[in-house]
């Protein structure tokens, strides 16, 4: 599992995170590969 990044700001996200504190965007789902 590696860690999310918001598509947005470019910021780490925690796997559990939707909503990245950073900017505040919804984060977009990556590809499940």
């Amino acid at each position: 599992m590696k860690p999310q990044s918001c598509r947005n700001c470019g910021k780490e996200l925690w796997q559990n995170q939707t909503i990245c504190p950073h900017c505040g965007r919804e984060r977009e789902q990556e590809d499940p590969e």
